[in-house]
């Protein structure tokens, strides 16, 4: 009912003002009110979909203002950006970068990251192929390389607060990111296709065999259960994808919401036909 809907989106609102990663619970919810005839419901989402973007970046910055003394954006998510676009990255394009501190910051990362082999070009020949295993194995020594690179440069600078260091951070590392994304783009989307369809390869089976139940069960016993299978189904393709606008690669503490739902939804499913058979067996004994 309405009642329970206008639940949803309420908690769904105050949820995405402590984690924005759940911003993929929207688009499903969206589909749910529209394929269930609420119409209304499915534009309240939209607009909470544009405005709770700009009321996430205020609540945010008024926490940050209220414990730092700064109106600002503290944000991790330039790090993480801008290690996935170093990682595919050339020597050459340290000639995007105009400043002297960024070019020596790129080089110095680069060249340590190829070393040890970091860069996406090692990992057809140590992972077969598989590039998203060979990042996922080096993500964090190349996110621990990247962070004490930036604070070895920025270490010597006394006198700034620690809300004036993480600002210059978050504004250092998504200026770099953004060079190497406009010029690497193609590079990072056929990436992230190949890691979509390895994260899809590895959970095909079990998305789709929840999506066939939810579908064939609710359209044969009418059962509100089966959609619960079919959500599930559907949160989870959510939360892969827009991962991979951040990430050319899915990480567990990401997907750990998601993931729950999967074994809940198979437990639920295997009880379920575990029921039928014995109903089954039942009743061909009665007769």
């Amino acid at each position: 009912n309405n009642r329970d809907i206008y639940l949803a989106i309420f908690f769904m609102f105050l949820s995405i003002l402590t984690r924005p990663q759940l911003y993929f619970v929207l688009p499903v919810l969206f589909l749910y009110s529209i394929f269930s005839g609420r119409l209304k419901n499915g534009l309240i989402i939209i607009f909470i979909l544009i405005g709770g973007i700009f009321v996430n970046d205020a609540f945010q910055k008024t926490y940050n203002y209220i414990y730092h003394g700064r109106y600002a954006l503290y944000s991790s998510g330039g790090i993480l950006f801008a290690t996935a676009q170093i990682y595919l990255s050339d020597i050459e394009d340290i000639n995007l970068f105009s400043d002297q501190k960024e070019r020596e910051f790129f080089k110095r990362v680069y060249q340590a990251m190829n070393e040890r082999k970091m860069l996406h070009e090692y990992g057809w020949e140590m992972h077969g192929g598989l590039e998203s295993s060979h990042y996922l194995t080096f993500y964090n020594p190349m996110l621990e390389l990247v962070t004490t690179t930036f604070n070895e440069f920025y270490s010597n600078e006394r006198g700034k607060s620690e809300a004036d260091k993480l600002t210059e951070q978050n504004k250092f590392f998504q200026k770099i990111s953004k060079r190497l994304f406009i010029n690497n783009y193609k590079k990072f989307l056929k990436f992230s296709a190949r890691s979509i369809y390895e994260v899809i390869g590895f959970f095909i089976i079990p998305i789709i065999s929840l999506l066939v139940a939810g579908v064939y069960g609710f359209l044969k016993k009418k059962n509100s259960l089966f959609i619960f299978f079919v959500i599930t189904a559907l949160l989870s393709l959510s939360n892969y994808c827009m991962l991979l606008f951040i990430q050319p690669l899915w990480i567990m503490r990401y997907r750990f919401y998601t993931d729950i739902m999967i074994v809940v939804a198979f437990v639920l499913l295997s009880f379920m036909v575990s029921c039928i058979n014995h109903r089954n067996i039942a009743d061909q004994e009665t007769v």
